[in-house]
């Protein structure tokens, strides 16, 4: 099948009507200042001491650069280049990046023109020790400015460009030698190249939330004590819980009232935005104890307990563990399970599964949003259900078709085709489901005559409403 490539732009006009005073057309609205501000620095190519510069920031919608010489400040729209002709030296680039408030963060950046060619590149590759198909590039060189790099995992790649003194890092999806490829530049046109390959291995999974004992690669590297057994098995219950695989937690006759078992994680746990831990528990007990410890890896004395209670026998339910009161400035990268806690062992088996961390919003403000959405659903009538349905799909379709576009895939939304027939061969009324649209997603064939005939445009002008 031939793809065809078609570059779909998709405009999400906000418009925001705000009654306010002419003098200050801006109050009650909050906008965020801007945030990491960049400048990218590019000689350019063809003309000595010519150099481009792009100022990137979040939150920005212009900028003004000193370009550090005596010459006039610039203004630059979002998206657009400053072009400066430099002489000789080392200058100091100002750049002020605003917002539609006229909020402003400012940053400098050195820059060294020289009009000899580079000389004496060094790539200087390093690979992460843990996540080893990570490299980082930090090269070095007479004369230079600015280094394009080509990490050769890509067709028809962009190079990563970067200034003197800086670094590059790239994560390799895939195992195998890569030539990485590094240009310097300087204020001359003549450049200078070096290549060196790269052995990427990808790095083992590690482990971390949710943790759902499913992986045949993850170590989970499970410890007992106190006389309890855990050990990963086949789920002997299906009925409320899905996993293929989950913990059996045998405490033996006459086992400890603490006995367990716990699980470390190779990083701490991140409590600052989701404190709630969950999990699902099997007990043939109900009004059983369980108790979830999380524990810093060198210190036994750093920790935090929580406790919950089963309140069915025999059958899976999710318990809720609380875990708001636990101290941020300290790391806990233990989790450590009771189950039946308090009580001596008696040959009985439990089970476990699915531990994740959750936002701990409180249940009124769930409950009160649940309903508003729910209501709001009742209140439709079948054909309003099924536009909202349909909008939703589009939204979905324009984010797929933007990753596509990022990730350099063909994809082409189409609506004609029978979609009673992809119900009936994808079995969707069963599903309570219907086909709306299509998006094949590839790459286009390299014979494909139409990929290179000309495109029709409209002009911008009358495809965007700008309002001042």
């Amino acid at each position: 099948m031939k793809y065809i490539k078609q570059t779909l732009l998709l405009l999400l006009a906000i418009t925001t009507i705000i009654a306010c005073s002419e003098d200050d057309p801006f109050t009650g609205i909050s906008v965020t200042a801007p945030s990491n501000l960049q400048m990218n620095i590019q000689p350019d190519a063809d003309q000595v001491g010519l150099v481009n510069i792009i100022p990137t920031a979040e939150g920005a919608s212009y900028f003004k650069l000193d370009f550090g010489d005596g010459s006039t400040e610039d203004r630059i729209d979002l998206g657009q280049v400053a072009t400066h002709q430099y002489a000789e030296g080392t200058f100091t680039i100002t750049g002020t990046a605003f917002n539609v408030m006229e909020d402003s963060i400012q940053a400098t950046q050195t820059l060294t023109v020289a009009f000899d060619p580079p000389s004496d590149l060094i790539l200087n590759i390093s690979v992460d020790e843990v996540n080893t198909n990570v490299i980082t590039v930090t090269p070095s060189a007479t004369n230079a400015m600015s280094y394009d790099i080509f990490f050769g995992d890509i067709v028809d790649e962009v190079p990563t460009v970067i200034v003197e003194g800086s670094s590059a890092n790239h994560s390799y999806t895939e195992a195998g030698d890569f030539e990485v490829r590094v240009i310097a530049r300087s204020g001359s046109i003549t450049t200078i190249e070096a290549t060196e390959t790269v052995s990427i291995t990808l790095p083992a999974v590690q482990l971390g939330f949710p943790i759902d004992f499913e992986s045949d690669e993850i170590d989970y590297g499970l410890i007992s004590f106190g006389n309890a057994d855990l050990s990963i098995i086949d789920n002997p219950d299906m009925n409320g819980n899905a996993s293929n695989k989950v913990v059996k937690f045998f405490k033996a006759n006459g086992a400890e009232v603490w006995a367990g078992g716990l699980v470390e994680l190779p990083n701490p746990i991140d409590l600052s935005n989701e404190n709630n831990i969950t999990m699902d528990v099997w007990s043939p007990k109900s009004g059983a104890t369980v108790m979830i410890k999380i524990e810093n890896s060198s210190d036994p004395n750093i920790f935090v307990e929580v406790m919950a209670t089963t309140t069915t026998s025999n059958a899976w339910e999710n318990l809720t563990f609380d875990f708001s009161s636990a101290d941020q400035a300290s790391d806990y990268s233990k989790v450590v399970v009771f189950m039946d806690f308090g009580i001596p062992g008696d040959d009985s088996d439990d089970y476990f599964d699915n531990i994740k961390v959750i936002r701990n919003t409180p249940e009124t403000i769930l409950e009160s949003y649940r309903n508003y959405l729910l209501q709001s659903m009742r209140d439709k009538s079948v054909e309003e259900r099924q536009q909202w349905s349909m909008n939703q799909a589009y939204i979905a379709l324009g984010n797929l078709m933007t990753v596509c576009a990022i990730e350099g895939i063909d994809s082409c939304p189409m609506e004609g085709f029978n979609p009673e027939k992809y119900d009936e061969i994808l079995n969707l009324k069963d599903k309570g489901l219907k086909s709306l649209l299509l998006l094949p997603v590839g790459y286009r064939a390299e014979d494909d005559m139409f990929a290179t005939f000309k495109k029709v445009r409209k002009d911008i002008n009358k495809t965007i409403i700008e309002l001042n």
